[in-house]
């Protein structure tokens, strides 16, 4: 049964909010009555994909592939529904379970409590304070004048006095007394975008730079540089790497002689700490984020 011919010569008259309400109610009450008489429907003949939007149970596979298959051969009209529908299948896409059933809002809240407990421990366990500087000049539209961007900070695994911040043009900088002044050491290297610190964790020493600007480019990338002086001096290791922006720094846990990096070229792996470098993803995209999944070193999640 197809309802759209019969439907235009009446619609085509009303206003358009008018034409779309009406046209999508007589459309529902067709596909409610032909469900209740034929269990086995056709979808290329009648519209039933709009009930099944309309059904929370209605698996998402399902009821885009009703869809498609109704407008395979007919041509688009205004108000036809067809729109409304591409929101529904761009909104749902993203909220699925694996088998195609539509996540709910409860699944939501109960994957989202142990994040929020995670986070609210993270959070009660750093105690921040502004160093300054807190009296700073504006422009007349309100801007800042005179702060940069920090793009990194990073931590001396057993002194807790000893930090590092990297910042987007500025370099990297140290302090040795628990932030209440700092120094940097790399005024004299070819860039200054630092966007990733990974310290080993068992040598501290041992510290990786990851250059360039990741958010706004104001720094050109260079791979990555290293020190074995605990940042006193920094020397390019970006062998297998060359000249790319590194986003995401860190010493594989269990195996500190592994780094794996996020760059603007996919993902490296290093095995000897750093000097030498293998491109590991099969993707060449600029690889913005990564993290390892908890308690599971064979899986990692990166953001491109």
């Amino acid at each position: 049964m197809v309802v759209f011919p019969e439907l235009f010569p009446i619609l085509q008259h009303q206003p358009e909010n008018m034409r779309f309400c009406l046209f999508m109610g007589v459309l529902l009450w067709f596909s409610l009555q032909a469900s209740a008489q034929n269990s086995a429907v056709d979808t290329a003949q009648f519209p039933y994909w709009i009930s099944m939007m309309d059904d929370p149970q209605s698996n998402y596979f399902s009821t885009v592939s009703a869809f498609e298959k109704y407008w395979e051969h007919r041509t688009r009209q205004k108000g036809d529904g067809y729109n409304a529908f591409k929101r529904w299948e761009y909104y749902w896409g993203s909220r699925l379970n694996a088998d195609g059933t539509r996540r709910n809002a409860a699944q939501t809240y109960e994957a989202m409590l142990p994040y929020s407990e995670r986070a609210a421990l993270e959070y009660s366990r750093g105690k921040w304070t502004n160093l300054g500087p807190i009296n700073v000049i504006r422009f007349r539209n309100g801007n800042v004048r005179g702060i940069g961007r920090v793009n990194s900070v990073a931590f001396h695994p057993t002194d807790s006095l000893i930090m590092y911040a990297g910042a987007p043009k500025g370099g990297f900088w140290r302090t040795f007394d628990g932030g209440k002044s700092w120094s940097t050491t790399t005024d004299l290297l070819p860039t200054l975008g630092v966007s990733a610190i990974a310290v080993h964790p068992q040598m501290p020493s041992l510290i990786l730079l990851g250059t360039g600007d990741r958010d706004a480019g104001d720094s050109q990338g260079m791979g990555v540089f290293k020190s074995t002086d605990g940042g006193a001096t920094f020397s390019a290791s970006n062998t297998g790497m060359a000249v790319q922006t590194v986003n995401k720094l860190f010493f594989v846990p269990q195996s500190p002689g592994k780094v794996i990096a996020a760059t603007s070229n996919g993902i490296y792996l290093s095995r000897d700490s750093g000097s030498t470098w293998t491109r590991s993803s099969v993707f060449t995209q600029p690889a913005k984020d990564l993290v390892m999944k908890p308690n599971n070193l064979a899986v990692w999640y990166t953001a491109v």
